[in-house]
């Protein structure tokens, strides 16, 4: 009973987690208009990783100590520090560069390869297995985002180029998931998350300091771009990472992942509600295609 809780508990975090997940392309969509994309994500990691700081600190003081739990140790921080550069370095790099030259919906639909792509790193890090149908349904993705990604090159909604960065997005987000799954039981998600942040703060630093420091100084204050950046902090940043990391740990790398189907649907709704972006039927075929591709590939027993 108390498994099958605690699994029911994981699933719904995770449909919050890819509601925001969502959500999120629309609110870099919004902040774009006032900064560049290095500066976005620094300050997103920034305001979350200082976020959880605090919470975690008054977790920690409020906790009574058991023997079953145990404070972060140094070997942890090499783990830790491997995640950060899948999730969020690497990941943010290709996702938001990449949103630069590419609609919220095409981008969103790329993404939601990762649940095709995760099984096969789970396969080679984790030895789980990998059917047929994970494969058949692999190409059968691919097939419909490429019809997607010409249906945007033809209405100037997608370049070659921002493809290719978010499909690094969706490499470095399978790599992360196994990194998740190995760190740890004793290490709590609000630590994880805290950390993982932290130090993918630091690896934009040096990013944000050379392109857009300069910049940052002159952006003029706007609410829209105050709660874009807020939002982007406290619920993809934040709320969607303890939620989807649990599920990773409670579900499996493969099971966890194949919630990210949902990120081009709520992407495509909300972008054609908030942006007025509309639909073209090719654009909705190879959306159909990639989503029963990602379904056919997370049968089990396959």
């Amino acid at each position: 009973m108390a498994d099958e809780k605690r699994t029911a508990a994981a699933i719904a975090g995770n449909c919050f987690a890819m509601l925001f997940y969502g959500l999120s392309f629309l609110w870099t969509k919004v902040a774009f208009k006032y900064c560049g994309p290095f500066t976005v994500i620094f300050v997103r990691l920034v305001l979350s990783s200082a976020f959880l700081a605090i919470v975690d600190a008054l977790r920690i003081r409020g906790r009574t100590a058991s023997p079953g739990h145990s404070r972060i140790e140094r070997k942890d921080f090499v783990s830790l520090v491997i995640l950060s550069l899948f999730m969020p370095f690497l990941y943010f790099v290709g996702e938001n560069l990449g949103l630069m030259s590419v609609s919220p919906a095409v981008a969103a639909t790329i993404i939601a390869l990762i649940p095709v792509v995760t099984p096969l790193m789970s396969r080679i890090f984790l030895a789980e297995r990998v059917g047929i149908l994970a494969v058949a349904g692999m190409i059968l993705s691919l097939a419909g985002v490429l019809l997607m990604i010409k249906n945007g090159l033809a209405d100037a909604s997608a370049t070659v180029g921002g493809a290719c960065l978010v499909f690094l997005a969706v490499l470095a987000a399978s790599l992360g998931a196994v990194a998740v799954r190995k760190l740890p039981l004793r290490l709590s998600g609000i630590t994880i998350v805290k950390y993982q942040n932290f130090f993918g703060a630091l690896m934009f630093l040096p990013l944000f300091l050379f392109y857009e420091a300069g910049e940052a100084v002159l952006i003029l204050p706007a609410p829209e771009l105050y709660w874009s950046l807020g939002a982007l902090a406290l619920l993809p940043s934040t709320v969607s990472y303890l939620f989807y990391n649990n599920a990773i740990r409670v579900l499996g790398p493969a099971r966890a992942s194949v919630f990210s189907n949902a990120v081009p649907v709520i992407a495509a709704a909300f972008s054609a509600i908030v942006l007025g972006e509309k639909f073209g039927a090719v654009k909705i075929l190879g959306m159909g295609i990639a989503l029963v591709g990602v379904a056919i590939s997370q049968i089990r027993n396959s």
